[in-house]
């Protein structure tokens, strides 16, 4: 199996974000792990690299409550610049509100909430899929 060229992990909690990114590394099924603690960073990321015609990440996780830029406002972002629909991203949350499930619905699959710690076989799976997408 061809391994992902690159995932960002997009966190405001570095525990988790190193958490998360050791177990990316685990997996052995990714090659470069981009971590960023902002969404505004991880969106003006994106928009750089596209607009240059650089390669965007293959899979992002992207936390939704973070202090500056939050989750739903960088999906936003990505909407209005045309670029949501050319991304794999899925949100990466501790919180289990019904009304965030709810409001991920406007951008993403529903599989594509994902509740925070996130295990080995989680992101086994996601990979996995990702290559049989």
């Amino acid at each position: 199996m061809n391994r992902i060229k690159e995932v960002m992990v997009v966190d405001d909690d570095p525990t988790l974000l190193f958490l998360t990114q050791k177990f990316i590394e685990i997996t052995g099924m990714v090659q470069t792990v981009l971590t960023i603690t902002d969404g505004k960073l991880a969106f003006e990321n994106i928009l750089a690299r596209h607009s240059t015609n650089n390669t965007l990440p293959e899979i992002i996780f992207l936390d939704i409550n973070m202090q500056d830029w939050d989750g739903w406002r960088t999906l936003e972002e990505l909407k209005l610049a045309g670029l949501l629909n050319q991304l794999c991203i899925y949100i990466f949350t501790s919180s289990a509100n019904r009304a965030d499930k709810e409001t991920a619905k406007r951008f993403l699959p529903e599989e594509n909430y994902i509740e925070k710690p996130i295990s080995l076989e989680v992101l086994r799976a996601i990979f996995e899929s990702y290559h049989n997408a």
